[in-house]
């Protein structure tokens, strides 16, 4: 995938549109691959052509996996500030997925802050909007995010309808690494509610 990328990325003096998704790719896959350098160098890049084309449904999805790079950095300040004004920009768009993308960035903040409440809620509440645009991925995504909150929190039975939901989303894209890591967010959740068999299988 990245070898790719940068090889489209090498032809300089094409479409500025497709060069900021080619960057946007680039820069979603470093945050799968905790590539920090490789990603703040796309999102410089693919911040400034994004403003200048004024495609601000396109810079809420930079900004918030600019947000995870932050967090996996450890640069949680820096994290919390770029999450908001992802969340900030969704608001004004108004779009349902916009709305789901910055919502991604401030669930992993409300994780790493502890605050499993928002997270939880965080994750509810975009979930519910990628229902509403039929938006298979990410509703695994969010719903993760909801039932480990949950399962943070003590709600098991939360936790594992949320997390079962996200599994089945998972299958319908075919989405193998996320189906792995609900599959084991399962068992942990199950494990917690004191059901040792059920975690085992």
């Amino acid at each position: 995938g990245v070898y790719w990328i940068d090889s489209l990325l090498a032809r300089r003096g094409g479409d500025e549109a497709i060069r900021s998704h080619a960057l946007y790719v680039k820069l979603t896959l470093a945050v799968v691959q905790g590539d920090h350098a490789a990603g703040l160098e796309a999102v410089a890049e693919a911040s400034v052509i994004a403003r200048r084309l004024k495609d601000d449904g396109l810079l809420v999805r930079i900004l918030a996996n600019q947000a995870a790079l932050e967090v996996l950095a450890g640069d949680l300040p820096a994290a919390r500030a770029t999450s908001a004004d992802a969340t900030a920009l969704a608001a004004r768009l108004g779009d349902d997925m916009s709305f789901i993308a910055a919502a991604q960035s401030e669930a992993f903040v409300a994780f790493v802050d502890a605050d499993f409440t928002r997270m939880r809620d965080i994750g509810l509440a975009a979930a519910a909007r990628s229902r509403q645009c039929n938006e298979i991925f990410m509703l695994s995504v969010h719903l993760t995010s909801a039932g480990m909150g949950a399962l943070m929190l003590g709600d098991h039975a939360a936790a594992e309808a949320a997390l079962i939901e996200a599994l089945d989303a998972s299958l319908v894209v075919d989405d193998r690494p996320g189906l792995a890591m609900r599959m084991e967010a399962l068992a942990s959740a199950a494990a917690m509610a004191g059901n040792a068999q059920r975690a085992a299988e």
